[in-house]
């Protein structure tokens, strides 16, 4: 389920910082033992005091004291063995309040890619011309032999900042986003250069769509969010597409369940959402 949010009314809005934390020290009460399978993460998060999961109680009060100082905090939840010890909320905000977490989007679209992957529906080394063929795309021929993986490891080759006149805010505010990146050129062989770009991630929500023949909301509420009971906000572009690069809102609940997605390997309970291989090549290095 989604609810579609103005871009112009995302851009008053504070981001998130969402922290999952684990503080070692001595722990008093009964002890919280370390998990033996996965957590089915569509459940409630169950509670644990910071002492029985092994965390000095008073660390986390002067984190909690640190976290209230920062102007544009707006939560602080720290999840250890699997339970939810610490959760602390400010400016007004409370647990169901979801929140604009900006280039978090582009690690729930690499899940979402991986997914699509491990379904046989999209390869990393595919062409994007092979699934962007409608004239609307036109992709120059120097263009053409960028892959799926280039868009994952953001090494396209077009020229590109994400600051100044070639930055986000002109892509994000031109009439048509997928023909601003395409117009640019290429200043490096695909591959061989890293360089941040949002709008790149945006293309492959787009090949993603294609490859899946869904909307990438609807992929996302079958095949991830869905499973692990979480409903989010999508930034919608006038083209008709989602902003896949950023302003996915969730609520800090919900990106802790994406952070012990992660610890699990891709598991929620009894249910592998994405292998354990695409897990460990996303969470590695690919370009210095």
């Amino acid at each position: 389920m989604t609810t579609r949010i103005e871009p112009a009314r995302r851009a008053l809005r504070p981001a998130v910082l969402g922290l999952i934390l684990g503080i070692a020290a001595c722990g008093d009460g009964p002890a919280v033992p370390a998990l033996e399978a996965p957590l089915d993460l569509a459940a409630p998060w169950a509670t644990a005091s910071p002492g029985a999961t092994g965390i000095d109680g008073s660390l986390l009060e002067a984190a909690d004291d640190a976290a209230q100082a920062i102007p544009r905090m707006r939560s602080l939840l720290v999840v250890r063995r699997g339970r939810l010890v610490h959760e602390a909320y400010y400016a007004d905000r409370d647990r169901g309040t979801r929140a604009d977490s900006r280039s978090v989007t582009k690690s729930i679209v690499s899940i979402l890619a991986g997914i699509a992957v491990d379904r046989g529906l999209l390869f990393l080394d595919q062409p994007i011309s092979d699934l962007l063929t409608s004239p609307h795309f036109a992709l120059p021929a120097a263009q053409r032999d960028i892959t799926v993986r280039h868009l994952l490891t953001m090494t396209g080759g077009w020229d590109w900042s994400e600051s100044g006149s070639t930055g986000y805010g002109e892509w994000i505010s031109s009439a048509d986003r997928v023909r601003y990146l395409l117009d640019r050129p290429l200043s490096d062989t695909p591959g061989s250069r890293f360089a941040y770009n949002s709008a790149a991630v945006f293309l492959l929500g787009i090949v993603i769509e294609e490859a899946v023949d869904q909307s990438l909301e609807e992929w996302a509420d079958d095949v991830l969010l869905g499973p692990m009971g979480i409903e989010a906000d999508w930034e919608p572009f006038s083209e008709g597409y989602v902003n896949a690069g950023s302003g996915i809102d969730l609520t800090p609940r919900d990106l802790a369940r994406i952070g012990q997605l992660m610890l699990q390997e891709g598991r929620s309970g009894d249910q592998t959402l994405v292998s354990e291989g695409w897990v460990t090549s996303a969470t590695r290095a690919h370009h210095e």
